[in-house]
C-alpha cells in the first residue's frame, strides 16, 4: 500500500494534480534594503551606486559619465517594488554567474532580507539571466524616477563645464577628494587639484590658482590655472529653484 501511495503521488504531481513547493526562501524575511552599483569601462560607461531602504529613503552616488554626479537624496516606496523582487528569488541565483569582461561595464547587486544579505557581483548586464536581468532593468527604472536632490556642496560643481575653446570637467578622485581637467578643442590641456572651500572651489595647478563660485546651473572662475570668465554646464541636467535636478536638452553650444 504504501508503494502505491507513493506512485500515486508521484503521477499527480506530473500531472499538476499537487502544488510543487516554491523556491526556499523561508526564515529570509521581508527585504530591508537594495543596493545597485553599476561600475564603469574602458568607454563612458556611467558609473553610479544607488541604494533603496525599507523606510522610503534613497541614496544615490554618481560617478565617471553618469547623468547625476554627486551625492543624492530622495524618497521612493520600494515595498511594491522589494515585493516583486522576492518572488523572484535572487537567493537561488548564482553569485557571479554571468562575469563581465576585463574592459566592460559590472553591475554588483546586493539584497539585504531581515536574517540574510544576498549578494551577487561581476554581473555583465549583456550576459544575464531572464530573471537578474528584469530585476536590473526594474532598479533602473526605479533610479530614474525618483526626484533626486543634492546632499553635499561638492555636487553642483561636478561635472562638465564650458567656455570658448576650454571645456572643465571635475570630477572625483576615487579617494574622497577632486580633481579637474581642462581640455581645449578636445585635445588634454591641463590637470588641476581641487579642493572645496564652503561655497567655493579652488582649482590649483603648481602656482596658479582659479577659485570657481556656483553661478546658477554654471560656475564663474577668478584667477589664473584656467582662463577667468562663466563656464556653462553642459551636463543633461538643470538645478531647479527648489534645489532638485530635473533633465532638460543637452546644450550644443
Amino acid at each position: 500500500m504504501l508503494v502505491t501511495a507513493v506512485a500515486m503521488a508521484v503521477a499527480l504531481a506530473a500531472c499538476g494534480g499537487l502544488r510543487r513547493p516554491p523556491p526556499e526562501n523561508s526564515g529570509l524575511g521581508a527585504i530591508t534594503a537594495i543596493t545597485m552599483e553599476k561600475t564603469g569601462c574602458n568607454g563612458t560607461c556611467p558609473a553610479y551606486r544607488v541604494r533603496f531602504m525599507a523606510d522610503g529613503r534613497a541614496t544615490y552616488t554618481g560617478r565617471d559619465f553618469a547623468p547625476l554626479l554627486g551625492r543624492f537624496s530622495g524618497m521612493y516606496d520600494v515595498a511594491p517594488l522589494a515585493a516583486w523582487i522576492a518572488t523572484q528569488h535572487p537567493e537561488t541565483l548564482p553569485d557571479n554567474s554571468s562575469s563581465a569582461a576585463i574592459d566592460a561595464p559590472a553591475v554588483n547587486l546586493q539584497i539585504d532580507y531581515a536574517a540574510r544579505r544576498v549578494r551577487l557581483t561581476g554581473i555583465g548586464e549583456n550576459a544575464a539571466s531572464l530573471r537578474l536581468e528584469g530585476i536590473l532593468l526594474a532598479l533602473d527604472g526605479a533610479t530614474a524616477r525618483i526626484r533626486w536632490r543634492r546632499d553635499d556642496p561638492a555636487t553642483a560643481f561636478l561635472g562638465t563645464f564650458r567656455s570658448g575653446d576650454i571645456t572643465l570637467s571635475i570630477g572625483e578622485n576615487g579617494l574622497g577628494g577632486f580633481a579637474a581637467t581642462a581640455t581645449m578643442n578636445g585635445y588634454p590641456h591641463d590637470r588641476f587639484g581641487a579642493t572645496l572651500d564652503h561655497a567655493t572651489m579652488r582649482l590649483r595647478r603648481d602656482a596658479h590658482v582659479s577659485v570657481l563660485r556656483i553661478a546658477g546651473d554654471d560656475v564663474d572662475a577668478v584667477g589664473d590655472a584656467v582662463p577667468a570668465g562663466r563656464y556653462r554646464r553642459v551636463n543633461p541636467y538643470a538645478m531647479t529653484p527648489d534645489n532638485h535636478w530635473e533633465p532638460r536638452p543637452r546644450r550644443t553650444e
